[in-house]
Parts: structure tokens; C-alpha cells; sequence
């Protein structure tokens, strides 16, 4: 069967609501990017419901044409330059009323689009993990060898393997500056051990996911709050197990 305006309408906002999600949106945000869309391409009547990992959501036209469609959301990450591009082409849509068909080109374009380029990526997390090292008391000697750490973990982190996948590049992540922090203390590289650590756990830690959890909470939705502040905890676990376990080995 054809699909009718209904469904392709609510396709589209599910498209944009889905990619919000996925890069760290708050809840409240990608269900009123939804309704937002559906009303400017003429719906009369709209509902979506948005968790973590789910979006349920049903549109009504105004010639009484009907749809309901979900997107199960398997990952997320923190990508706010994708959330920046998506809530463009949201505000195209609602004050400029596109087409349809432009509005997918759009998404398509924008979904997997980066800020900088890998290499600019990877010099940001050194240039973090140098500046907090200092800041938490790290001499300048700690200072470069938690930098030299954050580029090894970063580069690790582009494997694509299957082991180094989700919570499991968490650990890989976290072991390996662990074990390069002490073994540049043990060589005398490095001469404050904590200082070292600290720098490279700020380079892990999901802070951004855990305000936004915090926000969520309190714009009143609580499910979705607490889900992220129970990755986030997760996560932490897992930072924690990586370090552990590259302390007590080396």
C-alpha cells in the first residue's frame, strides 16, 4: 500500500525526533519537535511520548487521515552539533513550511555530520585532558603525559572492533589510561600519579548526559531523567572497573 500523507509527515518528524534523541536531546525537546513539525505540515490533532530509548507517536490530519508510528532508540551519544543542525531544519520547516521532500534530503544530510574533522577532534581531548591535569594540581611534566594518554585512548577509541563497542570501549578506554598513567608514574615521567588520573578521567566521565538527565528531571520528566542518570551511574562503574583493574594489574 501507498503511504499516505499522514504517515509520511509523521515519518519526517519521527526522522528528526529520532536523530535529536540519539545525539543527546532532551525529552521534552524532541516531543515538541515533533508536534511542531506535524502542525505545520497541517495535522490537526497530534500526540508523542518519548523515553531513552523509544519514541511513540500518532498524528491526525485535518481530512481526518491517521497515523501512528514508533523508533526504537538502540544508542545515543552527545553530539550537540547534530542537535544544533536538526533543530534548523525543524524551524525551516515550522516558519518556512519546505516540502516534505526537501526536509529529507535535509536530515539525511545533516544526521551523520561532524563539526571538525577527526584530527581537530582528537586535538580537543588532548588539549582537555592537558588543561585539567594543571588544573588539578598536575606539574607540566603531568601535564604532557596525560596528553600523550588522552591521544593513545583517543586513537584507541577509532578501532572499530567488535569488542570495542558501547560500554565495552568504556572499560577498554578507561584500562588503558589507567595503565599508561602508572606506568608513566612508575618510569618518572610523570611525577603526580592522582593529578595524571584526574586529568584522564575528564576525558571519560559523561557529564553533558548526566546535566541533561538532571534537566529532564526537572521539566518533569522523570522516567527519562532517571534512565540517563542510570546510564550515566553505569558508565561511571564502568570508568571505575578500567582504572581499577589497570592499577591492581600494573
Amino acid at each position: 500500500m501507498a503511504e499516505s500523507y499522514a504517515d509520511i509527515v509523521l515519518c519526517t518528524a519521527l526522522d528528526i525526533g529520532e536523530h535529536l534523541l540519539k545525539n543527546g536531546a532532551e525529552v521534552s525537546r524532541v516531543e515538541d519537535t515533533i508536534e511542531r513539525i506535524c502542525f505545520a505540515y497541517g495535522a490537526a490533532h497530534v500526540e508523542s511520548f518519548s523515553i531513552t530509548t523509544l519514541i511513540v507517536a500518532s498524528v491526525r490530519m485535518k481530512d481526518g487521515e491517521f497515523s501512528e508510528q514508533m523508533r526504537h532508540v538502540k544508542t545515543s551519544a552527545m553530539n550537540l552539533h547534530r542537535v544544533e543542525k536538526l533543530n534548523n531544519i525543524s524551524r525551516l520547516i515550522c516558519q518556512e513550511h519546505i516540502p516534505v521532500s526537501e526536509a529529507r534530503e535535509m536530515i539525511e544530510k545533516y544526521k551523520r555530520s561532524k563539526p571538525y574533522p577527526e584530527v581537530i577532534q582528537i586535538l580537543g581531548q588532548v588539549l582537555v585532558v592537558f588543561g585539567f591535569t594543571l588544573f588539578f594540581g598536575g606539574t607540566w611534566f603531568d601535564s604532557l603525559a596525560a596528553a600523550i594518554i588522552a591521544l593513545v585512548v583517543a586513537l584507541v577509541s577509532k578501532i572499530d572492533l567488535p569488542f570495542n563497542q558501547g560500554n565495552m570501549q568504556v572499560i577498554i578506554r578507561s584500562f588503558i589510561a589507567g595503565a599508561l598513567s602508572e606506568i608513566s608514574f612508575n618510569i618518572g615521567f610523570s611525577q603526580n600519579l592522582d593529578s595524571v588520573l584526574i586529568g584522564t578521567i575528564m576525558m571519560l566521565i559523561p557529564g553533558l548526559a548526566f546535566g541533561t538527565a538532571v534537566y529532564d528531571m526537572f521539566n518533569g520528566n522523570l522516567i527519562s531523567g532517571m534512565m540517563r542518570a542510570l546510564q550515566c551511574l553505569v558508565v561511571a562503574i564502568f570508568i571505575a572497573i578500567g582504572y581499577a583493574a589497570a592499577l591492581w594489574l600494573v
